[in-house]
């Protein structure tokens, strides 16, 4: 038994279609694949596997219009492509950024009104870590 999807919707809705993404010809070197590893998929486990398999690709989709895929693209972005991430509207995108910052700039999200209680619990594991 599996827990794939058997669909390849995009995040609007509409099916994925290889055939008119910039990343075709990387179907054939077996660098993504439909149903499986695809930054034009909704599912975060596929953009998740398609960022695993090409992290030099993340920092051109840190500003992509879905918050998966910028949440996602942070994980392995260049660490210089981050800190504007620490300013987007959704959470994801925010803590994935953060995890990877220095401490002076995670500081910035002690005010955040969403995630306060997290914040303290992150940035009390960030100073644990400092001292090891």
């Amino acid at each position: 038994m599996t827990d794939e999807i058997d669909e390849a919707l995009d995040w609007l809705g509409n099916e994925v279609d290889c055939a008119s993404c910039p990343h075709e010809p990387m179907l054939a070197a077996g660098r993504c694949a439909p149903k499986h590893s695809c930054v034009n998929d909704r599912y975060a486990r596929r953009i998740d596997r398609f960022f695993n398999w090409n992290p030099d690709l993340a920092n051109s989709y840190v500003t992509h219009p879905h918050f998966e895929v910028r949440a996602i693209a942070a994980k392995h972005a260049d660490i210089f492509q981050l800190p504007p991430l620490l300013d987007d509207p959704e959470e994801a995108v925010r803590w994935n950024a953060a995890r990877r910052l220095p401490k002076r700039y995670v500081l910035r999200l002690r005010t955040d009104p969403i995630a306060r209680s997290e914040f303290a619990l992150f940035l009390f594991w960030k100073m644990q870590n400092l001292f090891r």
